[in-house]
């Protein structure tokens, strides 16, 4: 018995879009919903902020438990984005992203995917649970690449 979850609006995003936003916007959209301090858009490349806004719209679609947030392993970044497309392909949400670019860094692709998963979020979003505590829901782990020593 699975569990059942509200259907996903899909979105799509061409260069022309009028669903722009600015780095400054996403990051502070990203550190006001999840009790964050990301500083940059590749600090995104890890997939866990991505995870627990996925839980935000979708509760226990993914398991918070399994996402690595602070990590230094390109292997804890490959999760999370699994776990991610996991959770899209339960929604049934046509999407395909790089994961291996994303993981790299690269600034465009991040950005990119970060745009389109703003939009994503917005359509989908009809509010959040009234207990819901983002930094509760990732084990008040801070989101971010650790320095690797």
């Amino acid at each position: 018995m699975g569990n059942e979850y509200r259907i996903a609006k899909n979105v799509v995003l061409t260069r022309n879009s009028k669903e722009q936003f600015s780095k400054i916007k996403i990051l502070n959209w990203v550190n006001e919903t999840l009790e964050s301090n990301l500083s940059r858009i590749k600090d995104l490349c890890t997939g866990a902020a991505y995870c627990n806004l996925m839980d935000i719209l979708f509760p226990n679609l993914i398991q918070m438990r399994n996402v690595k947030f602070m990590g230094n392993q390109k292997i804890d970044y490959i999760k999370n984005f699994k776990l991610l497309q996991q959770g899209f392909n339960k929604l049934q949400v046509n999407v395909s992203f790089d994961i291996q670019e994303l993981i790299k860094g690269n600034y465009r692709e991040n950005y990119q995917f970060a745009n389109w998963f703003k939009v994503f979020y917005d359509r989908n979003f009809e509010s959040i649970c009234k207990n819901y505590c983002a930094k509760k829901a990732r084990g008040y782990q801070e989101i971010g690449m650790a320095i690797s020593n």
